[in-house]
């Protein structure tokens, strides 16, 4: 009824510990310890007064610290949400030193979806979940481990710690057979657990080393929780396999390194292969017989190939002395799903496998090109009072080719030249916002050379590349404040804004969720509900198995330099005299000029993997340079002076000093040597004064600029950045007389303007307020 009231009772905080082990926790305010059993739930607001997490995670960072036997944790924060970390404590016992890692996380979460109430749930988890879905039971050893291994029934999954201090955390297995749990197995090599990856290990039988299980181990990651997939290997599901198509010889094959492990395949079959250890050398020795195994095997010739290099090719000539022939073997690595497959061919065989594909004799099915002088593209946006122009996008030359050949797609990109213009203000500092460094220092180059060539998809959900191609110019990018925020607000709208989903009962807000069916209010079931999660995460690894793979035989990116430009914007966004010096030092602080921005080129060979992960792995190539990128832009800030640019300078003028002697003795010519002297010593000197002097002036110049930002007269600040960048001095002595020059003009102008502004502010205001206002800006 709408008389009704309706209460809600709940708690500000509570620990939540779903690992096997019972834990404590002391709490550092009083000194205290309250105990949290194991797959158990602890609410200290409840069971003891004192403990307030509300009050605890505003008044200090650093509160509790987690307690294993007699050891403690480093102090754990309760601020913030949506936070999850790794923790390890090392205990000491009986003069044994055990290591325990656990997962953490902090979540803000309200019972009801409606409720502002906030319940903080510290849940302390497993960092290692060891998920057994073999049809038999397996043992589970940390490398180099003096502690035993642990045994994990078929279908169950239990909490790991790699407890021995001394060893990394990886594990070796070794399945154990029948109900018997025979030991027949050897252990496995080694395999890491502590980042997501997928590795196949196979474990020989003790008896008959030939006798080889494969197992592949997936490491899932879910927050800082590592679940560890133990799992049979289907025959779709192999990372290798080989192919003796021959009819002529039998192969034996090994690991690198590992010439005790051989594994025969016999013309006319094929074997499953995986490395005896992940972390050798990956290369495959392949040693070839004539005739069948079973009339014993002599070695006539061997080679090593790499198994990764998909569609590579290799001929071997073979010559039998008992039979006086020679034959010729052929050996092709495809890619059959995700099977990489070694296919071994004699002449015979392989000539009718190559004309069935065309690799020998490829030829040109169709060719195309088209030439586009000029592009242009408007970005417009709309305002509340008419649409206008934001910015003008112009492309010179562009040229695209393609060729169909029985073999390959090839495409390629050309592009003269680009040019982004600033079209959103009429007069702005910069408006030309990008363009190629050759083409403002008058020089023609390509500014984009992009060749694509893609083979004729010959395997389903495989899309291959022998090669990919990009070369890019240097360029230059100005911009201001304004204009980027613009762009930052127009492809902000374009985008649209996220809503909420409500079927799923979870609602993102300020890194608090809102759980209807949190794990926190619903306790029972945790076995079921465990094993639920991990169905779905396996389904859900199962589902990326199946996205199409890309597979890059060479990809090469061309170093992208630039050098950039940036003025903050001097608009005052508050009006109280604090404001304003915060404004005006924010200016001096962020404004950069031509500082050096640069990626370095990037070449990868044989890139496998889904869209997702090869985009990962170029990111992670350019994340050293963004870093460094980052620091170079800040060296180069006017308010530091531009030290980049000083020892730039300097670098530059000392290698002078020393090779300009050099390659004149380099020239035979002692006369050519004494002009290396001078022009190097010049050029020491040249260098370092302009640098020195260049250092100064920026940080000059950025004092001048907080202090022009006090005057509040956007029209002067706009028409001195103009005459900055328009009258840049070609040496010290014309920067001396710029400078005053400008000094003069600025007094001048600042003794006429404590007469000319009251009277120009009394006519547009219109009254005194306007004439004192305008003492006031005059003055300034």
């Amino acid at each position: 009824h709408k008389a009704d009231r309706f209460y809600t009772l709940f708690t500000t905080g509570c620990i939540l510990n779903t690992s096997e082990q019972p834990l404590k926790f002391y709490y550092e305010k009083d000194e205290s310890f309250f105990p949290v059993p194991a797959d158990s739930m602890v609410s200290p607001v409840i069971t003891k007064d004192r403990f307030d997490f509300q009050m605890m995670s505003l008044e200090q960072s650093k509160l509790v610290r987690l307690v294993v036997g007699n050891s403690q944790s480093r102090p754990i924060s309760l601020k913030g949400a949506g936070l999850f970390t790794s923790l390890e404590i090392r205990e000491y016992s009986q003069s044994k030193e055990k290591r325990y890692q656990f997962a953490l996380s902090i979540d803000a979460i309200t019972p009801t979806p409606n409720d502002q109430i906030i319940t903080k749930v510290l849940t302390v988890g497993p960092r290692f979940l060891l998920i057994n879905q073999l049809t038999d039971s397996v043992w589970v050893i940390q490398e180099g481990s003096k502690f035993p291994e642990v045994q994990i029934d078929y279908g169950q999954h239990t909490e790991f710690h790699c407890l021995d201090f001394s060893s990394p955390q990886r594990i070796l297995i070794a399945p154990l057979e029948g109900e018997s749990k025979d030991p027949c197995w050897r252990w496995s090599c080694s395999v890491p657990i502590g980042a997501p990856a997928t590795n196949v290990v196979k474990c020989r039988h003790r008896e008959d080393p030939n006798r080889v299980k494969f197992i592949r181990i997936r490491v899932v990651q879910e927050k800082a929780t590592s679940n560890v997939f133990i799992e049979e290997m289907e025959e779709a599901d192999h990372l290798y396999r080989i192919d003796n198509n021959s009819k002529t010889f039998s192969v034996r094959v090994f690991q690198m390194n590992y010439e005790q492990f051989k594994e025969e395949v016999d013309f006319g079959s094929n074997r499953a292969f995986a490395w005896d250890e992940i972390t050798g050398e990956r290369k495959l020795g392949v040693e070839f017989s004539w005739g069948p195994i079973s009339e014993g095997f002599e070695t006539l010739k061997s080679a090593f190939v790499d198994l990764d290099k998909i569609n590579s090719r290799r001929k071997i000539a073979i010559y039998n002395k008992t039979v006086g022939h020679e034959d010729t073997v052929i050996m092709k690595i495809k890619l059959e799903g995700n099977t990489k497959v070694l296919k071994i061919y004699d002449r015979r065989s392989w000539n009718r496998a190559a004309s069935s594909l065309g690799y020998d004799n490829p030829t040109t099915l169709k060719e195309m090109a088209v030439i586009i002088p000029n592009i242009g593209i408007s970005i417009i946006k709309s305002g509340e009072a008419a649409r206008s122009e934001l910015l003008y996008l112009s492309l010179t030359q562009c040229k695209i080719g393609f060729i169909e050949t029985n073999v390959d797609h090839e495409i390629g990109v050309k592009v003269d030249a680009i040019q982004v213009d600033n079209q959103a203000k009429i007069t702005t500092l910069f408006p030309v916002v990008l363009c190629p460094q050759s083409q403002a220092k008058g020089k023609q180059k390509e500014f984009l050379n992009l060749a694509i060539t893609k083979r004729k998809q010959t395997t389903p959900d495989l899309l291959h590349f022998p090669e990919i191609e990009c070369l890019i110019q240097a360029m230059f990018i100005k911009m201001e404040e304004d204009f980027l925020n613009e762009l930052i607000e127009y492809f902000g709208n374009l985008s649209g804004e996220s809503t909420p989903d409500t079927t799923s009962g979870v609602t993102t807000l300020d890194g608090r969720k809102m759980l209807h069916n949190h794990p926190l209010f619903q306790k029972d079931g945790d076995h079921q509900k465990t094993n639920a999660k991990i169905q779905a995460m396996m389904e859900e690894e199962q589902e990326k198995t199946r996205e199409t793979k890309i597979f890059i035989e060479e990809l090469a990116l061309s170093p992208i330099k630039s050098s950039i430009s940036f003025k903050k914007s001097k608009t005052q966004t508050r009006s109280n005299f604090t404001g304003t010096v915060a404004n005006a030092f924010g200016v001096a602080l962020l404004n950069i000029e031509d500082s050096k921005f640069n990626l370095n080129a990037i070449q990868i060979d044989n890139a496998f993997g889904t869209s997702r992960k090869l985009v990962d792995l170029i990111a992670s190539q350019y994340k050293s340079n963004l870093t460094l990128g980052a620091l170079s832009l800040l060296g180069s800030s006017e308010f530091f002076g531009n030290p980049v640019g000083l020892v730039t300078n300097i670098g530059t003028g000392v290698k002078d000093f020393f090779y300009e002697p050099i390659d004149g003795i380099v020239k035979g010519n002692p006369l050519d040597f004494g002009k290396g002297v001078l022009k190097g010593t010049g050029s020491l000197v040249q260098k370092t004064v302009s640098g020195a002097f260049g250092t100064v002036s920026k940080v000059t110049g950025s004092i001048a600029t907080g202090i022009s930002t006090l005057s509040n007269d956007q029209e002067y600040l706009e028409q001195r950045e103009r005459d900055k960048i328009s009258n840049k001095p070609k040496h010290v002595v014309e920067g001396i007389g710029l400078g005053l020059k400008s000094f003069a003009s600025g007094v001048v102008g600042g003794v006429t303007g404590v007469v000319n502004e009251p009277v120009k502010a009394a006519k547009q205001k219109k009254g005194a307020v306007g004439f004192f206002k305008g003492v006031g800006k005059g003055l300034a």
